[in-house]
């Protein structure tokens, strides 16, 4: 082998290695494209269920979750972190009330209709991104804001017992259930 197509080889090989190490650099998504689940409550939750683990393994893999258009119901299940549930691009329903959640990012999940997150700990809540939602249900936590005037298929709100000081809900004509109070 002459020196040149050694050097090309061996620049063939750093390409290749390094295209690869690209691949695995989502943080949400292992280097056996499993989604990354750090709650093990949640984690048992989702390998429990036979319609989001198709393939019956010990991991939620990207694909898994990505098909998945389900719902995912997983209250009073001492959940604190839901990281993974953005990998469930398709979503359309989340139950997650009555845990100790204090961070929820559903801005890949455009696809939920029905969001129930009362009882948590959660202190914001963005759905800028969840436009198709019909319900909403974020009671008993501690928001300070909640922007709804995009969500103009919302028919039932709740966002009772949070510290919010006002809402804009002009813009939501469909709604037949507002349920609101203001706790300080």
């Amino acid at each position: 082998m002459n020196n040149f197509s050694f050097i090309l080889c061996t620049l063939l090989f750093i390409s290749f290695s390094a295209c690869k190490k690209d691949e695995v650099l989502d943080p949400q998504v292992t280097s056996d494209n499993a989604v990354v689940i750090p709650d093990d409550n949640f984690k048992s939750y989702l390998i429990s269920n036979s319609e989001i683990n198709t393939n019956g393994d010990d991991e939620i893999q990207f694909e898994e979750a990505a098909a998945f258009t389900g719902q995912i119901d997983v209250n009073y299940m001492e959940i604190s972190d839901l990281t993974g549930i953005e990998m469930f691009t398709a979503l359309t329903e989340l139950d997650c009330m009555f845990n100790s959640i204090s961070n929820l990012d559903l801005l890949n999940n455009t696809k939920l209709t029905e969001l129930s997150c009362a009882s948590n700990n959660l202190t914001s809540l963005n759905i800028s991104q969840n436009l198709e939602l019909i319900s909403l249900n974020c009671g008993a936590n501690s928001i300070t804001s909640l922007d709804v005037s995009k969500h103009t298929s919302l028919v039932h709100l709740n966002f009772q017992s949070n510290l919010l000081d006002e809402i804009d809900v002009s813009n939501n004509t469909l709604l037949t259930l507002l349920s609101c109070s203001i706790v300080r």
